[in-house]
């Protein structure tokens, strides 16, 4: 069987299925890469081939071939993509798929990343995309953080397009005062609600729904244990019946993004993850 780590989104009104596309965008590589010989594996990864060579066509038809309808798309680097913009668009529509948000993680502590950034706003823009997932990202000057963010926030909503910021534990923006500080520094952010990173870092996921909600554009499902593990949906401290009971009272519309950590095997526990949330959303 093949060992891939899968996302799962169910939209809760409609409940639509889908997936993470950069689940299937890597390794293994075609056979005509392994002929070449030249170069061990660990080559590759120091030339950023790895990083490099994408497989969104193979991704999204994967997707698709699996039956979901929906994916969140990685672009960190627009130039990494192996689509274009229109290209992207027109392949999600011939497969059916929604494409729920792009991924464009980066560091905005680094103001040598916002013209990349700029690029990934520019690529959603043209494939029709209206969110964009990020992290804050880590670094000792938050005021400039908080400056590179505003500008991109206001370029981004010049396109049409909402800026979603995911908590993280590992980054510097992770708990609900973090957050909260920081929406009100920039009005325009919104959140991709990640409650399992709030579990890390130590945050009532509860509380933090309760006091965020209203934020909340993009949601990522995944379950957590304080020592930094990843349980199935149900089996670790995030209150998940709960908090779906809430999201639904709060008349979130958005989509529910299950995600994939841990090491079992990846395929038979998105299905049960899957089961897991179909069964709490009827209750």
């Amino acid at each position: 069987m093949e060992f891939l780590d899968l996302k799962l989104v169910v939209f809760i009104k409609a409940m639509k299925l889908g997936c993470l596309d950069y689940n299937f965008n890597f390794l293994p590589f075609p056979s005509s890469m392994a002929k070449l010989g030249t170069y061990s594996f660990m080559g590759l990864a120091k030339l950023g081939a790895i990083k490099r060579y994408r497989y969104t066509k193979r991704a999204l038809e994967k997707i698709s071939s699996m039956g979901f309808e929906g994916v969140q798309v990685m672009c960190e680097d627009a130039e990494q993509m192996t689509l274009g913009p229109e290209q992207l668009s027109d392949l999600a529509d011939e497969l059916n798929l929604s494409i729920t948000s792009l991924g464009g993680y980066t560091n905005f502590f680094e103001k040598s990343k916002m013209k990349r950034f700029r690029e990934v706003v520019e690529y959603a823009h043209a494939a029709g995309i209206n969110i964009i997932c990020t992290h804050s990202g880590k670094g000792a000057d938050k005021q400039a953080m908080i400056e590179n963010m505003a500008r991109a926030v206001d370029y981004a909503a010049a396109n049409g397009i909402t800026i979603a910021l995911e908590n993280s534990p590992l980054h510097a923006i992770s708990t609900i005062g973090d957050v909260s500080a920081l929406l009100k520094e920039i009005p325009k952010l919104r959140l991709n609600f990640d409650p399992a990173n709030f579990n890390l870092s130590g945050m009532d996921t509860l509380e933090a729904a309760t006091k965020l909600g209203k934020y909340f554009v993009h949601v990522h499902a995944k379950d957590s244990i304080k020592l930094f593990s990843f349980p199935p949906l149900g089996k670790g401290e995030v209150p998940w019946t709960e908090l779906i009971k809430l999201l639904k009272k709060q008349n979130y519309n958005g989509y529910l993004v299950v995600e994939f950590e841990g090491k079992r095997n990846p395929i038979e526990q998105t299905i049960k993850d899957k089961e897991y949330l179909e069964k709490m959303m009827k209750k």
